[in-house]
């Protein structure tokens, strides 16, 4: 009996839903990020961006930092205050600094926080099918997921 020809078989494309932004790993990363802003910076995520209202010597915003770097556009750290905390003033120095005293804190956070959005997910999960169901009736399934 002769041996049957190997026919390739055609690959059917499969579709590919959209998957949109998931509303709660938005929030889980902007608390993520606030915890390592508050950690090297001594700022919140908000005041680290947009400026810091009340400045002071060790506080870092991202302006402070990149002026730093390039030289560009930076008031600098206070000499002063750098040396009477024995550091050098430097954005290294402050960085330093804040780390030292705001370690703990931040690592609590980077372990506490994935782990209360991974329950609080298991123990919402009845609101949140209620909540992706009424976001589909809304036409809004591939936008926005929960």
């Amino acid at each position: 009996m002769p041996r049957r020809k190997y026919t390739r078989k055609t690959k059917t494309r499969r579709r590919k839903t959209k998957s949109g932004i998931n509303v709660l790993n938005v929030a889980e990363t902007a608390l993520l990020l606030n915890a390592v802003t508050k950690g090297f910076a001594d700022l919140p995520l908000n005041h680290f961006i947009m400026g810091d209202p009340t400045p002071n010597s060790f506080d870092l915003t991202l302006k402070e930092i990149i002026g730093g770097l390039t030289g560009f556009g930076s008031d600098g750290i206070y000499g002063p205050s750098a040396k009477k905390a024995g550091i050098d003033a430097s954005i290294a120095g402050v960085l330093g600094h804040n780390l030292k005293k705001n370690w703990m804190m931040m690592a609590g956070q980077m372990i506490l926080i994935p782990a209360g959005f991974r329950i609080g997910k298991k123990l919402a999960r009845p609101a949140l099918t209620r909540t992706r169901r009424l976001l589909k009736d809304a036409g809004l399934k591939g936008t926005v997921t929960v």
